[in-house]
């Protein structure tokens, strides 16, 4: 445990740690032990003379005991029991927080709500601006990049809080995105008429277009993700993986999943029409 790892060692109490009325408790059965009678106010002021030391002189965190003997009533028989039966531990708790299962229930609930809501509303979008066919398979592209994230952090054990969820809500953005630059242009090239081969060839050419785009994009991108992941520091370091994870995997699903499930379904759905006008 931390207390055993960082702490003031040998069972002593950690005076970095201690609330006034856990060292008082704690002086009142140690000074009669060495032989020193003090009164319960005289240990209570004591007690709430080297919290405020601590506090307000020493920023939160006492680096010796030699400095309690500027303390008012800290005489060298005190200080020795001080030092006999206290400590200054490495590390002091500046907070702490708890979520009940009820509260992490509802952020559970709430992130996935988000990332639906985000989902659908790309659907609407991309199915207005170009067919139901390339909404669906933009959206099975982002979630595929979601999971794959998802299950890296499950591999790697790392944990899931919201800021990860933000990170998450980003890469979706930006992995349509780069789906939707591929799909405008097979749109142009339907429109235009530059292919004159099947609907695969079109798709290809067009991810032939767009692919120095795409990579461009990425690249920077992908650089500043590492930046981060290398230098960010421990607080940064699991929204960096999953803004790095989602850029590899949101690039190569742009390219390789979204265009051939178009490709797959208008073929599926060009057989489907050639039997019911044969039927």
């Amino acid at each position: 445990m931390m207390s055993e790892q960082y702490g003031a060692g040998d069972g002593k109490m950690d005076l970095n740690l201690a609330s006034p009325s856990e060292l008082s408790a704690h002086l009142k059965w140690a000074f009669p032990a060495h032989g020193i009678v003090r009164s319960d106010a005289q240990i209570h002021d004591l007690a709430a003379g080297i919290v405020e030391l601590r506090e307000k002189e020493s920023a939160g965190y006492l680096h010796s005991l030699d400095s309690l003997a500027a303390l008012k009533g800290v005489d060298p028989d005190i200080l020795g029991v001080l030092k006999k039966e206290c400590g200054t531990g490495q590390v002091r708790i500046l907070s702490a927080e708890t979520i009940s299962p009820r509260v992490s229930e509802q952020m559970k609930t709430r992130a996935l709500m988000a990332t639906l809501g985000a989902l659908g509303c790309m659907l609407i979008y991309i199915a207005f601006r170009f067919k139901w066919l390339s909404g669906v398979a933009a959206i099975l592209a982002t979630i595929h990049d979601v999971i794959i994230t998802l299950g890296l952090f499950a591999f790697t054990g790392r944990e899931i809080d919201l800021s990860i969820v933000a990170a998450l809500l980003t890469l979706i953005g930006y992995s349509t995105n780069d789906t939707i630059v591929v799909f405008d242009r097979v749109r142009e090239n339907l429109l235009s008429g530059r292919s004159s081969g099947s609907f695969l060839e079109l798709v290809n050419d067009s991810v032939n277009q767009t692919l120095s785009r795409t990579l461009i994009t990425a690249g920077p991108t992908l650089l500043a993700c590492l930046a981060l992941y290398f230098l960010g520091g421990e607080i940064l370091n699991g929204i960096a993986f999953a803004l790095l994870t989602g850029i590899v995997v949101g690039t190569y699903s742009s390219v390789f999943v979204a265009s051939s499930l178009l490709v797959l379904w208008k073929e599926r759905s060009a057989k489907s029409r050639r039997a019911f006008m044969q039927a």
